[in-house]
């Protein structure tokens, strides 16, 4: 068993900022399908182990599976929310990467408001509930030329902060990993804050791999300073339930370009969802969301562009694809745009589909099985996501788990008609 480090989190600001959270949480209680955010999610069969979560029972793979898997550079490992340092590499110049609770004194500040800035039960559970998670600080004017590695192993109730400063610039990549053979009754939930300021540059990626019966709910906020650039990429791959919502707010001549992906087959429910606020002028953002789903599974967009008023010249496009593999999978899919300036250029999409079976013949009258030429369409559908990336072991991590998840599911793809 890994050893864990337990940090002492105390201190009566926190305490009683916790204690606020817990029982505005008592008082508003989960989202519910109500909610036309969380129509096609309903908490209330697993609302269980989100309020009341068993005992971690597992512990991280080795030091050297880690190193194999993600290289031996800069990473901060938490096993079930408690910061493993045996297993991480901290530290670099013009970097402070370190566990949240060892730097919660030099937070207060920023703590102090979360039960007010929550806007529901699930990140007042967080508020309430998190002991950890990871702090990332880039200097002014620091380029990180190596990727810096959040792993989060086993479900838990975490809390992580990203700062670049001023014209700096980083790759960090956040994977969330259930291991093999994880039991029911397991729920994550992770909230993550990025803050870029003037000109900062990050590259940030965010994988999910979990086991059929985990629940895993994300919250990822992003503040764009002025020329901020924000280069996102999301997979989430399998789970019972697994959704993920980025928000975002945009100053003048910032950039946010995001590619999300999920998988889902069985019973299993995917939700992305995304609200972007142009807040100042000449800004840009680009999102697309594929996803892949197949059996009885659910998966859902729900996508917000806001132009503020006051703004000008503002370009938005937003696009999302899904493709069926099989009758009975349900896709929902709900792009807006929010205009409150005229001078803008904005856009939205959405598409559903199923393979094109001439393709699968295609290849197929070319000596491929057809569960190998479903995989290859499949793969050639969703794979550009992962393709994106530019560090080439960045890529590789998450290609090979779309690769991965992609194999469980299309050889189960059917030429029947999908409910669109």
């Amino acid at each position: 068993m890994t050893e864990l480090h337990r940090p002492a989190v105390s201190g009566n600001w926190l305490e009683q900022t916790q204690r606020r959270a817990l029982e505005r949480f008592h008082a508003v209680g989960l989202p519910t399908t109500r909610l036309e955010e969380w129509r096609h999610a309903s908490l209330l069969p697993v609302a269980a182990m989100l309020t009341d979560p068993p005992a971690p029972t597992r512990s991280a793979p080795s030091r050297a599976a880690l190193d194999a898997q993600f290289g031996a550079g800069p990473r901060l490992v938490f096993d079930h929310g408690l910061y493993a340092p045996e297993l991480s590499n901290p530290g670099s110049d013009g970097v402070v990467l370190s566990p949240l609770a060892a730097a919660l004194p030099t937070l207060e500040g920023m703590l102090a408001s979360i039960a007010e800035r929550a806007l529901d039960g699930v990140a007042l559970l967080n508020a309430a509930r998190f002991r950890d998670g990871a702090l990332v600080r880039i200097s002014r004017g620091r380029a990180v030329e190596t990727p810096i590695h959040l792993v989060f192993v086993g479900p838990a109730t975490v809390r992580s902060l990203i700062e670049l400063s001023g014209a700096s610039s980083a790759e960090i990549v956040e994977t969330h990993l259930l291991p093999a053979g994880s039991s029911l009754g397991i729920a994550g939930n992770a909230y993550t804050e990025i803050v870029l300021g003037m000109g900062a540059n990050l590259r940030y990626a965010r994988l999910f791999s979990g086991a059929p019966a985990a629940v895993s709910l994300s919250k990822i906020e992003v503040l764009h300073g002025r020329d901020s650039r924000f280069f996102g990429t999301l997979a989430s791959l399998g789970g019972r339930l697994a959704r993920t919502e980025l928000r975002a707010r945009l100053e003048s001549g910032a950039e946010h370009d995001l590619a999300a992906v999920y998988a889902v087959s069985g019973e299993e429910c995917a939700d992305v969802l995304t609200h972007l606020e142009h807040a100042g002028s000449h800004g840009v953002s680009r999102q697309i969301v594929k996803g892949v789903i197949d059996d009885q599974a659910t998966g859902t967009f729900y996508g917000k562009v806001r132009v503020e008023p006051g703004t000008a010249k503002n370009d938005a496009r937003q696009s999302s694809k899904s493709l069926l593999l099989s009758g009975k999978a349900t896709a929902n899919t709900r792009p807006q745009l929010e205009i409150d300036s005229e001078d803008v250029a904005c856009s939205h999409g959405a598409t559903i589909g199923r393979l094109d079976e001439e393709q699968v013949f295609y290849l197929v009258s070319r000596g491929i099985s057809e569960p190998e030429a479903r995989r290859i369409l499949v793969r050639a559908f969703a794979g550009d996501v992962a393709d994106r990336l530019q560090n080439a072991d960045v890529r590789r991590l998450f290609g090979d788990a779309l690769s991965g998840a992609i194999a469980s599911a299309a050889p189960a793809a059917r030429s029947e008609g999908g409910r669109r």
